[in-house]
Formats: structure tokens, sequence, C-alpha cells
């Protein structure tokens, strides 16, 4: 990569003096509202508006363009930590969905009667209905399900917390015959 591709707009220009970099600065870290005038006003400690000299190098310098492409850098790299901070959740959520299902699997539920079936469902339904709402969260375009007071549920991260604890996470064997 050279200079020219890693050079960043917001970075000092090759013909910018030091003592207006340091007052683009100023104007960059006002954000995406930052105005000339606001930044003239902090690095001249005064209440005016800018001198014909401040505006005369904010335009001959582009700071406006070099700060919209800032604003831009910011929000991409905000976009890219929120998807993978999404995916993290998501990740974590088929890890804990995996290991209900392999404890379920282990319980060979299919074998208990309807009176022990009924007495785990206040323990499952509560879980389940979590998971569909977390999963409506990441997916919103899911339909709204009826409203159920959730008061008295249990923390479904509680649960599945103690559950990672108890159940470490499982290695993929290709020879292994499930």
């Amino acid at each position: 990569m050279t200079d020219a591709q890693s050079h960043k707009p917001w970075q000092q220009l090759d013909d910018e003096p030091i003592e207006w970099f340091a007052r683009f600065q100023v104007y960059l870290d006002l954000g995406p509202f930052r105005s000339l005038t606001a930044a003239y006003r902090i690095w001249t400690h005064s209440n005016g508006k800018p001198s014909k000299t401040a505006s005369d190098r904010a335009q001959q310098f582009n700071w406006d363009q070099r700060a919209l492409a800032y604003d831009q850098d910011q929000r991409e790299g905000e976009a890219a930590r929120a998807a993978a901070a999404r995916q993290r959740r998501l990740d974590h959520f088929d890890r804990i969905i995996n290991i209900i299902s392999n404890v379920i699997d282990k319980a060979e539920l299919e074998n208990l009667s309807k009176e022990e079936a009924r007495a785990l469902l206040p323990t499952l339904r509560p879980i389940y209905a979590r998971l569909l709402e977390q999963e409506r969260l990441e997916l919103p375009t899911l339909p709204e399900p009826d409203k159920h007071p959730t008061d008295n549920w249990p923390k479904l991260f509680e649960q599945a917390n103690k559950l990672l604890e108890t159940h470490p996470p499982i290695e993929e064997n290709d020879d292994d015959p499930r």
C-alpha cells in the first residue's frame, strides 16, 4: 500500500500548516453537527464569528469534504462493530440452543409420561419463549406473538450460563457417528 492509498482525507494535508491542521481537528471533533463558527469560538475563546482568514483556510483545505469523509468512516466503523457484536450474540444463542438441544436429546424426553412432561412445562415454556423473543429482536421481520406477562419468567441468560458452565462446547469430530 502506498502513502497515497493509506492517507485519509482527514489527516494533515501536505501543504496544510500544523496550526491550521490543529484547528481542523477542533472542527472535526465537534461531530456531524459541527460548524466553523463553533470551532472558531473554541480556538479563539470568544463568542465571535469566524474571521475571513479562518473561512478562507477552511475552504482552502476542504474542511467540509474532509469532515464528511471522516464522518462516513466513523459510521462505517460503527456499523462494522455493531455487525460483529450482533454476530457474537447470534453465535452465543446458537451455542445455547445446541447445548439445550443436546440436554433435551440426552434426557430422552419422548419417553416421559404425560404427567412428567406436564411437570416440565413451567420450566421449558419460559426458556423457549425467551429464545423466541431474542430471535425476534435479532430478526425484527418475524410476526409479533401475543403479549404474555414475563415478570415471573426466569432469566434466560442466567440459566444458559449455568448450562454453559456445566456443559463444555462440543468438539466436532469426523469419527463421531452422531
